[in-house]
């Protein structure tokens, strides 16, 4: 399963480098439907599921009770991780909302379940960005950038190859809105 899954990843990606998002878009829902990681239709009415176990979780519990969560072990999941990972951005490209929420509270209930990816330090960011964008929470939003930066932190090296997306989210669309021109100069510059 693991090798039909990096399969589709690789196909994902060669697609959005020609810049072909919704097609990259497609491929990863194809591959996340065949494993049974997202259901086929109705991602809205399953995002908002997802978004009050999301909104307990972090009400339940504090950021060093989540920083304690495990790595992930699993390999299979760890690609279900890639491919939500590449399916947010496709779908944040092809400026599909429901689509991009969907993937990254999927992504954080995932990491919740099975432990931390390469994947997680971003759902956390890019959850921190949707509070923003959504009800203008700006401190729940400076704890998933800190989270963020300390799964970062947690999981280096496996996480090199999300570190530049979960800091430019990081920096332009969390700390943009309450921290100093330079803290945010730094964030992007690293």
């Amino acid at each position: 399963m693991e090798e039909k899954l990096s399969t589709y990843w690789v196909l994902a990606e060669a697609k959005g480098k020609q810049q072909q998002h919704h097609e990259s878009l497609r491929i990863c829902q194809d591959a996340l439907v065949r494993v049974t990681a997202i259901p086929k239709r109705m991602h809205f009415f399953h995002m908002k599921k997802d978004i009050n176990v999301i909104r307990r979780f972090f009400k339940k519990y504090t950021d060093d009770e989540i920083l304690l969560l495990p790595l992930c072990q699993d390999k299979t999941n760890e690609m279900v991780m890639d491919l939500l990972s590449q399916a947010s951005r496709r779908s944040h490209l092809c400026r599909n909302k429901t689509e991009f929420q969907f993937c990254i509270c999927r992504k954080l209930r995932l990491t919740f379940k099975f432990g931390f990816t390469r994947g997680s330090a971003h759902a956390f960011a890019a959850y921190g960005q949707l509070l923003i964008d959504q009800g203008n929470d700006i401190e729940n939003a400076l704890r998933m950038s800190r989270l963020s930066r300390a799964i970062l932190a947690k999981t280096d090296p496996i996480s090199n190859l999300m570190k530049p997306q979960t800091l430019f989210v990081v920096g332009y669309w969390i700390e943009a809105w309450s921290c100093s021109r330079d803290q945010v100069m730094e964030t992007l510059r690293e």
